[in-house]
């Protein structure tokens, strides 16, 4: 039976591996069709822009960031040629719409059309780090004193920026030009902080629950 990935609004109960586990809204959770279906007409889930998870737009691509490792063979498997993928060692924007990949982020293959989906109405589409690591607790003192400068008050979110889905536009071009110049300065989120607050794409924070929380 083919799957749906949906995002909750409400509070549902899943089952996953023979358990049943709470979900919260702002969840990702795959579906038979018609349960996604239900939900979605009853307003307690969605797709964003409606789009089938299986529809994958044009001109888009993957770029994995230091190397693929094992991704692009698990990529290709899914997809097949539907999906245009390159490798790279710094940042870059290959596509109009780019999804920047690196391979320690266990991202959910099916979500994959969804993020890109999302850059219909977003500049970029990025998934929250842990919901209480703050920015206060990265980087160096003078990296965060640098970053505080900026930004104002590092009481604040960061940003799992090992998975970026990125429209090409003046403003990511500015964006992603930033971070990887400072990037390997030190804190690659402060890095990414520090671009964003400057530069101030669009952007839509996606829930942590778009990659396996086994790897932070």
């Amino acid at each position: 039976m083919a799957k749906w990935w949906v995002q909750l609004r409400q509070c549902k109960l899943i089952e996953e591996d023979g358990r049943v586990k709470s979900k919260r809204p702002g969840d990702w959770v795959s579906v038979g069709k018609r349960q996604a279906q239900k939900w979605i007409d009853e307003g307690s889930a969605w797709i964003p822009d409606s789009q089938p998870t299986g529809s994958m737009p044009t001109n888009s691509g993957v770029l994995f960031l230091g190397g693929p490792k094992g991704n692009s063979q698990s990529l290709v498997e899914y997809y097949g040629d539907d999906l245009e993928w390159c490798a790279s060692d710094e940042p870059s924007l290959p596509w109009p719409r780019t999804l920047i990949w690196d391979a320690s982020f266990r991202l959910r293959l099916g979500l994959i059309p969804n993020g890109f989906h999302l850059l219909n109405r977003w500049q970029l589409a990025v998934p929250l780090w842990k919901y209480n690591d703050l920015a206060l607790r990265f980087g160096s003192d003078e990296e965060r004193e640098r970053t505080k400068a900026i930004i104002r008050d590092l009481r604040v979110m960061v940003y799992d920026c090992r998975c970026l889905f990125v429209k090409r536009c003046g403003d990511t071009e500015r964006l992603i030009e930033m971070w990887a110049s400072e990037r390997s300065e030190g804190s690659d989120k402060l890095a990414f902080l520090r671009a964003l607050y400057v530069t101030k794409p669009l952007i839509c924070a996606l829930p942590v629950s778009w990659g396996s929380m086994g790897d932070r």
